[in-house]
């Protein structure tokens, strides 16, 4: 096996990032004695170990008081995504000497954030094995019955590092070892019923979609779609040229071979042109990207992005709901305008747009003009690309979730209309209200002429 991704889970303080430190032979994840967990993000470092490629993604713990239920079970969900959604080992570490009731129930939490058959594929890591001392780690297990129980969740497989021979690297080609013992076991079993599954969803097909790029280029009228779209293929494909009005009058979608990959291209008509229905461009382009892209770029033209056109951000957000921000990436063209400063120099002159890009889970990226034969800032640019569609779980933007989100819009634009029509005839009323209260207290205030008829003198 040439390429190992490997995912450390395990409670707080118990040695998660040394361990990655150890396998990695280097400083990757920040490390210290605490009784609280140091590791609050999911965080990824790769290497060549034992002369193979291997990822190591370091996880919060599981015990964490810091994350909600939800919010770790995003960061798992997130770890798994950076291992290309298959991990072939979940490294669950524990600490010898300090294996607590709840430790002893942390398969179940597992499976709760993951699914039922995480225990396949999980192997413990003890950590602190120069406490055994002269005991063997067998002897130690034997002592516990419920760290017993756990390693048979686990098909009994673990493994022992020793916190004061962190430089010795047999301890880590053994780990490899034991890990690709337990790969090829899982794969034997597995092998006949994944090859009845490829074959009912009929083989070549999946296999053509599963190595493809769709992507999907937005933008205002003018701030370069086409060169984008050109840049990322290698080649002359959009018709580019200076205009104030939109060259591109309806979606065109290309494709070629970038870095090895297919990749499809679906350039659109500018957007907020007012010949032009937005709604009518996305579902357009979602399918003539059929299944649908797995990334829009929203191309921002940086020499000419100034405070008035900060508006165009406010219908941005309108039109990309937060589910479509998960499959939205920014990209700035004309990098070349920043003159020595920094992307992030740039974001921080403007509020509303740095706030949108934090929404993008594909972030942002950055073309330079005036080097547009630089085939490193589309390799970038795909391996950012490649990490959100990792994060997302491999999907694409479909149809079916625009409808959806359109559905929510237009929902909660008649629930707010709703509540403004209330609102108005609320002050309407008090104003009517206030008008009979202000009659009355000037009737009581005019003086009643007595009348000689009256009885009551």
């Amino acid at each position: 096996m040439a390429e190992l991704k490997l995912m450390l889970v395990g409670m707080s303080g118990v040695g998660k990032s040394a361990a990655g430190n150890t396998i990695l032979g280097r400083e990757e994840f920040k490390s210290d004695t605490s009784p609280s967990s140091l590791t609050l993000e999911t965080d990824g470092g790769e290497g060549e170990v034992c002369g193979r490629r291997v990822t190591v993604v370091d996880t919060p713990g599981l015990d964490s008081t810091e994350l909600p239920k939800e919010k770790l079970r995003e960061k798992m969900q997130t770890a798994v995504a950076l291992c290309d959604r298959k991990p072939h080992a979940v490294l669950l570490v524990i600490q010898l000497g300090r294996f607590t009731e709840k430790e002893s129930r942390v398969m179940e939490i597992l499976q709760e954030l993951f699914s039922t058959r995480v225990n396949e594929y999980t192997m413990v890591l003890f950590t602190y094995g120069d406490r055994l001392k002269k005991k063997t780690i067998d002897e130690f297990i034997s002592t516990d019955t419920n760290l017993q129980q756990l390693l048979r969740k686990c098909g009994n497989r673990y493994h022992v590092f020793n916190n004061q021979q962190m430089e010795n690297s047999s301890q880590v080609s053994e780990l490899l070892k034991k890990i690709d013992e337990m790969v090829t076991t899982e794969m034997k079993t597995t092998e006949e019923g994944g090859l009845k599954e490829r074959r009912r969803r009929g083989g070549a097909e999946g296999k053509q979609q599963s190595n493809e790029w769709r992507i999907v280029l937005v933008g205002k009228t003018g701030v370069g779609n086409c060169e984008a779209g050109n840049t990322i293929l290698g080649r002359e494909e959009f018709e580019a040229e200076l205009s104030s009005s939109s060259v591109t009058s309806e979606c065109r979608k290309e494709r070629g071979e970038v870095d090895g990959r297919e990749v499809v291209v679906v350039n659109t008509p500018g957007l907020f042109d007012k010949k032009l229905n937005n709604d009518q461009i996305i579902k357009q382009c979602i399918s003539m990207s059929s299944p649908g892209p797995h990334v829009f770029l929203l191309v921002i033209q940086l020499d000419t992005f100034k405070k008035e056109e900060q508006k165009t951000v406010e219908i941005i957000q309108e039109i990309f709901s937060a589910e479509l921000a998960k499959y939205t990436m920014v990209l700035f063209t004309h990098g070349d305008k920043l003159k020595g400063k920094t992307i992030e120099d740039f974001l921080s002159k403007s509020k509303e747009l740095a706030e949108f890009t934090d929404k993008c889970r594909g972030g942002y990226h950055v073309f330079n003009n005036e080097d547009k034969q630089k085939r490193s800032q589309v390799t970038e640019l795909l391996k950012k690309i490649d990490k959100m569609v990792r994060i997302n779980g491999g999907g694409c933007y479909t149809n079916e979730m625009y409808e959806k989100a359109e559905a929510i819009i237009i929902e909660n634009i008649r629930i707010q209309k709703q509540k403004e029509a209330y609102k108005e005839f609320t002050n309407r009323e008090l104003e009517e209200m206030a008008q009979k209260a202000a009659y009355k207290a000037m009737q009581s205030q005019v003086p009643v002429k007595k009348s000689k008829y009256c009885f009551m003198q």
